[in-house]
């Protein structure tokens, strides 16, 4: 008769740790925000964000300043090859977030975890221009 899995052997990814940056190559730290862990590189500052994880910090209130201004980006960065999953080694694929299009974020079709470089958290937390204006006009008219 087969062993049963131990509990926490039940609550384990099936993926390994994220321990080098997709981006840059680099090292990356664990970073716990209320309860959510989060990896970040040392050196470029990008983010990854395991299944679900991205919706739970932005849903946080008030926002935790995790992240860095945004920093000027080359042309390869934009456009340039797709990167590889940190956590599956799938391929990540570019797309626009729908809280704010002007952010590009690496997302994985496999597990559904996401890249973002540094300073796009900042972007998505921040309110959009549209947000702002809304609220002065209620602000206003009431």
């Amino acid at each position: 008769m087969p062993e049963e899995p131990m509990a926490e052997e039940l609550d384990e990814s099936p993926y390994p740790n994220v321990t080098v940056c997709p981006r840059c190559g680099g090292q990356m730290e664990e970073l716990a925000v209320e309860g959510v862990a989060l990896e970040r590189c040392r050196s470029c500052r990008g983010l990854w964000f395991d299944a679900g994880e991205l919706e739970k910090v932005l849903a946080l209130s008030p926002q935790p300043a995790i992240d860095e201004k945004r920093r000027a980006r080359s042309p390869m960065e934009e456009s340039g090859p797709k990167l590889q999953c940190p956590r599956c080694g799938g391929q990540l694929i570019k797309m626009h977030h729908l809280r704010n299009p002007q952010v590009t974020l690496d997302g994985c079709m496999v597990c559904y975890g996401t890249w973002l470089d540094a300073g796009d958290l900042a972007e998505l937390q921040s309110p959009r221009w549209l947000d702002r204006a809304r609220d002065l006009l209620q602000g206003i008219f009431g």
